[in-house]
């Protein structure tokens, strides 16, 4: 076993999807801050969006394909994308966003039919029981971004992609 995945094992990191989200235009989606040992993602399945991050002021954006973790938990906002460099807070000139429970995940959308969604979002977190934190995880960039869907194709990376 090599040393990551022995860190890994040892983290014991346990992740929980807990919500889809579809989104039409003009949506805002806040997340309050949620404690030093556990940490929200959010994979970019369809569309894109930002992440605007009020404590230090920064907006990203976030392509179809992308995975977002923030290993220090801290709060964030997912929202429509290209709204200027000025965050806004839901408010009324955005939809209201509903929740409806869902068999295997619950379900957050702003429009009457889900179905045409032009953004698609799989949120969860993950949890590290007992408290284990490393120095390592402390290191982390908040937020972590790996845009998959930039990645070249499996065909093209066999070298490393094993």
């Amino acid at each position: 076993m090599d040393a990551l995945s022995e860190l890994v094992d040892w983290l014991a990191p346990r992740g929980r999807m807990d919500l889809r989200c579809l989104f039409g235009q003009d949506w805002a989606a806040p997340h309050e801050a949620i404690g030093p040992w556990r940490a929200p993602f959010h994979i970019l399945m369809g569309g894109r969006c930002e992440l605007w991050l009020p404590a230090s002021g920064t907006l990203l954006p976030l392509e179809e394909g992308s995975l977002v973790i923030l290993p220090h938990g801290q709060a964030h906002v997912l929202r429509t994308a290209g709204l200027g460099p000025e965050p806004r807070e839901p408010g009324e000139d955005m939809r209201p966003i509903r929740l409806r429970k869902g068999e295997l995940v619950d379900l957050k959308t702003n429009l009457p039919r889900p179905a045409k969604a032009d953004t698609d979002i799989l949120c969860g977190e993950f949890e590290f029981p007992g408290r284990r934190r490393s120095t390592l995880l402390e290191a982390l960039p908040d937020p972590l971004v790996i845009p998959f869907g930039q990645r070249p194709s499996t065909a093209g990376c066999r070298a490393w992609c094993g």
